[in-house]
């Protein structure tokens, strides 16, 4: 086939151009090469022609494409160069950032993974996270009133069952709030304790009462579990507290024990004498006859309450105060100084401060002689024994009556004095002063000669009282003043002991003394720690002190002592003497805080109380404690009593106790181990936590020791000042700054005129210095904190609890400020302002010291003229 016969379609292809056309290049000419299938026909030339125009058409449009393509590639190429130079400087800038970002989310990947490894979940870090939260009102900015904002959802604390490391642990478990908590801490602030300087906070207020009935629990568990072992002290305490809470067994003995126990000591008791004589005004009526032969069932009791003849009642006394402690127109007690030998102290009896009304003798005395005739077997309206009852009375009111002028007559001086034991027989040796000291002190080698030195402030009455038996022997027959004397003395045993008969007993001693009836419980928790503190504080120990508290308080005591010494060298107001002195006193004070060996070592403690016999009698029981005191009065009077036994209950401390105590004169501070525990301390809980709590307390004891109550103190046995003029006068300029800014938010606080307020103006001055004293006590825990945190004791004190979101510095302040949460009204705090010992509301205290500090407002960013940021601040403390 030739190319002849090819047919297409296109003008080009149908040329054969594509083909056929053949162009040699380089050469000379175009001479001689011929068109191959030239056009022959005019068809031809047409599609020729017009191929002509549609090549040259398309080369204009390549040409213009290209000339397009190419602007348009170095326009892309421009800005490519500009991408390029934006990238080059921003790149990196870019690749920084996102390796800050990266680096941040792998650092709170990291902190959130330490958080949940160091997290705590035991059960004191969740009761102390749910304290902190639960109290708490956030809708309240802590710059505009940080009081608030930490205890604006404040609630009274439930009042738990215990067996746990720490009292307060067991929460979730509530007794009756009507078990005594304010009973509890007013008997602990005004009992032997009153020498000291106590701090209190709202917070731990119930923590007292949570020890109290923790130590309860424990004795009723020795009790039931421990019979094997009822020789050992703690069952011994334990029984002693059983038979007296328990009042079947007290209503199903009543009053023979005690009957049988006064018979013998004062050899016969004429008001149940059934064969007592005409000469001594009994057998007015003769009806003895009904009575029953067996007085209380007891036919050897019957023959002892028989009055001897040659009945002696300086005899009866002197056995009365050795057997059952029961004084009779004088007693004695031991007082041991810290820094001097024991010594005796002489006092009235009751008797002779005491009177009687008609009233009160014919009801408390008739109604307890009435209820002694039913115990006795008596027939109830017995002639002869409403005759002895009127005999009884009269003679009770004749004794006191006279004792009463007698002590009218005299002045008490206003300090004890020193006397000599013979000085008191100026009107007679009636008395035998030296024989009632050597009975009850038959353990020593003491004699009580008429040098032997003693100390009272009744010097005159003690003196005057032996008047009173000249009178009655002149004016009666020997066998009518024995009987005078036999009721009185009777009379005497019964009073102290009738709250410790049956329930009637108990019923009549309440309405004599105005006292609604309590909880059987804690009556006898208090008496058997007036006896008997030392093993109490041993069985709270054992149950509820973890081995690592003393550890861990120890430390926080070095370095709050530290910082008290660093923040004296910052005081402005304090001169140099004042200054060299002041820190001297620190190296000289005592933080005491640790147990007693006794209460920590079985054997000892069952060795000191080896001579205690106990049984379900309770008044058997009474009698026997009556003589273990006796004994440790004798060794203290000898001066061998061991240090560790003395330690705590001599020096008006409980162990558990829940309030700092400070000595001033003695330079003591006492961290009882019953406040070692949550909401305030525990000892794996953070360091801000401890610091914010207990530190703060213990920092404001030490701080009040070198502060405006210490600027004078005991040297050489006598006070002398320690600051100098120089210094009061600084300080008090700084004082009354204070006093002006807390006038004012006291004003505020109550909405008060100035009028009304001026009539607090006493009370301002000790509310300044309180307020001082506080502020001191948080600057000084916080920079013992900071020290504690930068030494890094160790990473346990790091570990947070769980729900709670402040830094440490933060936690620190909030635990502080919720040491004060309360649920008082606005009147309670207007009382507690204007009480024996003013103090401040606690919003406008806290506030205040906060605001005080810069380090606060810093620590929670509060803007300058915030309330929690003032423009001024006084610095007024240590």
């Amino acid at each position: 086939m030739t190319s002849t016969d090819i047919k297409s379609d296109s003008p080009t292809n149908s040329l054969n151009l594509g083909q056929n056309f053949k162009y040699q290049v380089f050469s000379d000419s175009t001479e001689g090469i011929s068109i191959v299938n030239a056009s022959k026909t005019p068809t031809d030339k047409k599609h020729y022609l017009w191929e002509r125009v549609n090549s040259m058409k398309e080369s204009l449009v390549d040409s213009v494409q290209h000339k397009l393509s190419v602007q348009r590639t170095n326009q892309i190429s421009d800005i490519f160069k500009r991408f390029q130079m934006f990238f080059s400087i921003t790149g990196p800038i870019l690749l920084f950032i996102m390796f800050i970002l990266v680096l941040v989310y792998w650092k709170r990947e990291q902190n959130e993974l330490w958080k949940n490894q160091n997290q705590c979940y035991t059960k004191e870090c969740l009761l102390a996270s749910s304290f902190i939260v639960s109290h708490m009102n956030k809708s309240i900015s802590p710059c505009e009133n940080f009081f608030q904002y930490a205890c604006g959802s404040y609630y009274e604390p439930f009042h738990p069952e215990q067996n746990a490391e720490q009292p307060v642990l067991q929460a979730h478990q509530s007794v009756a709030s009507a078990f005594g908590q304010y009973d509890i801490r007013d008997y602990f602030k005004t009992g032997r304790s009153r020498r000291l300087l106590r701090f209190d906070r709202p917070m731990i207020n119930h923590l007292t009462e949570i020890n109290v009935h923790a130590i309860i629990h424990s004795l009723r568990n020795i009790y039931d579990n421990l019979y094997g072992q009822r020789n050992s002290a703690k069952f011994k305490v334990a029984e002693f507290y059983d038979s007296c809470a328990s009042t079947t067994f007290r209503n199903w003995l009543g009053a023979h024990p005690l009957i049988k126990k006064i018979a013998p000591l004062m050899n016969g008791i004429w008001l149940l004498d059934r064969n007592a004589s005409n000469e001594t005004g009994a057998n007015l009526v003769n009806e003895t006859s009904t009575w029953p032969k067996s007085i209380f069932w007891d036919t050897y009791l019957t023959q002892q309450l028989h009055m001897a003849q040659n009945w002696s009642w300086m005899e009866s006394i002197k056995h009365l105060q050795v057997q059952l402690n029961v004084a009779t127109f004088a007693d004695f007690l031991i007082y041991q100084s810290p820094i001097g030998k024991p010594q005796i102290y002489l006092t009235p009896d009751s008797g002779a401060k005491g009177y009687l009304s008609d009233y009160k003798i014919r009801t408390y005395v008739t109604g307890i002689l009435e209820a002694l005739a039913k115990d006795a077997g008596i027939p109830y309206g017995n002639e002869e024994y409403k005759e002895r009852i009127r005999i009884f009375t009269n003679d009770l009111k004749l004794v006191t009556n006279e004792l009463r002028k007698i002590y009218r007559s005299t002045t008490p001086s206003k300090w004890s004095q020193k006397a000599k034991l013979g000085d008191l027989n100026i009107n007679g040796n009636a008395f035998d002063w030296s024989g009632l000291l050597s009975a009850y002190f038959d353990e020593t080698y003491v004699v009580f000669d008429s040098d032997y030195p003693i100390y009272t402030r009744y010097l005159d009455y003690l003196q005057k009282f032996p008047i009173l038996i000249g009178i009655l022997e002149r004016n009666f027959t020997k066998p009518v003043a024995d009987r005078i004397m036999n009721n009185y003395m009777f009379w005497n045993v019964l009073s102290e002991y009738t709250w410790h008969l049956s329930y009637e007993y108990y019923m009549l001693h309440l309405s004599y003394h105005y006292n609604s009836e309590q909880i059987m419980e804690l009556e006898c928790f208090l008496l058997t720690h007036e006896l008997f503190d030392t093993v109490l504080g041993a069985i709270y120990v054992e149950k509820h002190l973890h081995n690592e508290t003393e550890k861990e308080v120890e430390q926080m005591t070095k370095y709050l002592k530290t910082s008290l010494k660093n923040h004296l060298k910052q005081i402005k107001w304090m001169d140099d003497q004042t200054r060299e002195d002041v820190n001297e006193r620190i190296n000289k004070m005592k933080i005491l805080f640790k147990v007693p060996e006794i209460m920590r070592n079985d054997k000892k403690l069952n060795y000191a109380y080896r001579t205690l016999k106990t049984s379900y009698n309770y008044l058997n029981n009474l009698f026997s404690s009556v003589q273990y005191i006796r004994g440790v009065y004798n060794r203290i009077l000898s001066g061998v009593t061991e240090t560790s036994e003395e330690n705590w209950s001599s020096r008006d401390v409980m162990v558990y106790d829940s309030h700092v105590a400070l000595h001033l004169m003695l330079d003591e501070v006492f961290i009882p181990p019953g406040m070692l525990q949550l909401p305030i301390f525990h000892h794996n809980l953070p360091a801000a936590f401890n610091f914010g709590g207990l530190g703060s307390l213990v920092g404001t004891a030490i701080g009040i020791l070198v502060g405006e109550y210490g600027s004078v103190m005991l040297k050489e046995g006598e006070v002398k000042p320690l600051w100098t003029s120089e210094t009061i006068r600084q300080y008090k300029v700084q004082k009354e700054c204070v006093r002006e800014q807390i006038y004012n938010a006291s004003k505020f606080y109550f909405n008060f005129s100035d009028s009304l307020m001026s009539t607090m103006e006493d009370d301002m001055k000790k509310i300044t210095r309180a307020t001082i004293n506080e502020a001191s006590g948080l600057d000084i825990a916080r920079s013992a904190y900071e020290d504690w945190i930068n030494n890094s004791p160790g990473e346990k004190y790091l570990r947070h609890l769980p729900g709670v979101t402040f830094n440490p510095k933060q936690l620190f302040y909030l635990t502080y400020t919720q040491t004060f949460c309360h649920n008082m009204d606005i009147w309670d705090e207007y009382y507690r302002m204007t009480g024996t010992t003013p103090q401040p509301p606690y919003e406008v205290l806290v506030n205040h010291i906060l605001n005080e500090l810069p380090d606060f407002s810093n620590t929670f960013n509060c803007p300058i003229g915030t309330p929690m940021n003032p423009g001024k601040r006084c610095r007024a403390i240590l």
